[in-house]
């Protein structure tokens, strides 16, 4: 899944929430990552991952 989201000023932040639905437990991994036309200066901070293990069903 890809969203867009319009153009962010400096220190300017944006929060998605996604709800996933297991059928057994499981691992699952999202990653967030950020490009722009503009050069950053930290690039190294342009991507993020969490994991999280799904133990049961509700």
């Amino acid at each position: 899944m890809t969203w867009r989201v319009k153009a962010l000023g400096a220190g300017q932040q944006r929060f998605f929430h996604v709800k996933v639905r297991a059928s057994h437990p499981t691992t699952v991994t999202a990653t967030a990552a950020v490009a722009s036309r503009t050069k950053d200066p930290n690039g190294r901070n342009d991507s993020a991952t969490a994991t999280t293990r799904v133990t049961g069903r509700s």
